[in-house]
């Protein structure tokens, strides 16, 4: 009689990048994470569109087009890290609300990790903005990994 390895289920990490600092942190604990190619790194960035309805309709399409520009270049600048780790690596820039936008990638994707960054801000702007991090640990279905 043989002794098998016990099923190990394929992990999908996504990651909520923004090119600050704590977002890169956030991507190097998810690198230690996913180590095996049958693992699935996902580095998604969110336009947040609230913020751009409140400009000039006629700067909207140039704020969200400059902005995802941004995004994009800073997702080409971690992708070496994040293939590094032998995974299958994914990038996108989508537009929407933060929370939601990453909540509804993880469910349609079948994350099962997600890992964000949290950053220390005033308690009326938190209270006003929310926090991404409190949003996501609140409403996922999945383990939520919050680095500082």
């Amino acid at each position: 009689m043989s002794a098998t390895a016990p099923h190990q289920r394929a992990l999908h990490c996504l990651v909520g990048v923004d090119g600050s600092p704590l977002s890169l942190k956030a991507l190097e604990t998810a690198c230690g994470l996913v180590q095996s190619p049958a693992s699935t790194l996902s580095l998604i960035s969110v336009v947040h569109n609230a913020t751009i309805v409140m400009a000039d309709p006629d700067e909207q399409t140039q704020l969200i087009a400059a902005e995802n520009q941004r995004l994009h270049a800073v997702l080409e600048s971690l992708l070496p890290m994040a293939k590094a780790t032998g995974a299958q690596v994914q990038s996108q820039v989508l537009v929407g609300e933060p929370i939601a936008t990453l909540l509804g990638f993880a469910k349609t994707h079948h994350v099962n990790h997600i890992v964000v960054g949290h950053r220390r801000v005033a308690s009326l702007t938190q209270w006003l903005l929310g926090s991404v991090a409190k949003g996501v640990v609140d409403g996922a279905s999945c383990t939520v990994t919050v680095v500082r």
